[in-house]
């Protein structure tokens, strides 16, 4: 048996036919059919219980008075604390990342942090390879012409 939470049944949509929060109608309909969404969201009493089952729950359609987009950027502001599928991925390449290497070096930016000095000088040793090998692109170009 399928258990529903209890606020659901509060809800102002509960008697309503729910498919109208999951209609997205073609052309410019569609602003106009989301106010209309939203505006039954915005005096339901239990607005803030059905917005955050929707972001615990990536739901798709209207939920707690926000769409898709807008709740994505709810869970990006919140971040790991309150997201249970954000992954951090530096926690995890912290050891992976030698330092030397553009991954790393990109590390030190998002940390707020400057290069340190093997980052520094991998940067120098990419543009002169890069520099090189242009110049000898260059070179057999002219040579064969």
């Amino acid at each position: 048996m399928l258990m529903t939470p209890e606020w659901k049944s509060k809800a102002a949509c509960a008697e309503m036919n729910t498919a109208f929060f999951f209609y997205e109608p073609a052309g410019n309909d569609v602003a106009a059919w989301e106010q209309s969404a939203k505006d039954i969201c915005e005096r339901c009493p239990v607005k803030e219980e059905c917005l955050e089952s929707a972001i615990k729950h990536n739901e798709l359609g209207i939920w707690g008075g926000t769409n898709e987009a807008e709740r994505r950027r709810i869970r990006r502001k919140r971040g790991k604390k309150d997201n249970p599928n954000f992954r951090n991925i530096d926690e995890y390449l912290v050891d992976k990342m030698p330092h030397g290497t553009p991954a790393r070096r990109m590390k030190h930016y998002r940390d707020g942090e400057k290069p340190c000095e093997p980052c520094r000088s991998s940067i120098h040793e990419q543009m002169v390879d890069k520099w090189q090998e242009k110049k000898k692109a260059k070179s057999s170009e002219r040579e064969q012409a």
